[in-house]
């Protein structure tokens, strides 16, 4: 498991999005399942989701994504803006 809180300072800039993609990309290249919590992250920003999660489904698509990445420790708010953010991203790469 990872902990995001030991990967970026904050949740918010593009930056530190790509901090995260660039921690779980190796996973994706070998398609390696990976575990992230999210404990003590409060909220999460657009700029920050599109460089890290949507990077990545960019580069392996929905189903990979799906596949590989499980999070854990997440609030109901994280839940929610995880699942919106994916399932917004998914519509508009068909």
């Amino acid at each position: 498991m990872i902990k995001l809180k030991d990967i970026v300072s904050d949740t918010y800039s593009n930056a530190e999005g790509y901090s995260l993609y660039l921690t779980l990309r190796p996973y994706f290249d070998n398609k390696n399942k990976i575990l992230l919590s999210l404990e003590e992250v409060s909220a999460f920003s657009t700029s920050f989701l599109n460089s890290s999660f949507g990077q990545l489904i960019e580069d392996f698509g929905i189903d990979t994504f799906k596949s590989i990445l499980k999070l854990s420790n997440l609030t109901k708010v994280n839940a929610e803006m995880v699942r919106n953010y994916v399932n917004s991203f998914s519509t508009l790469v068909r």
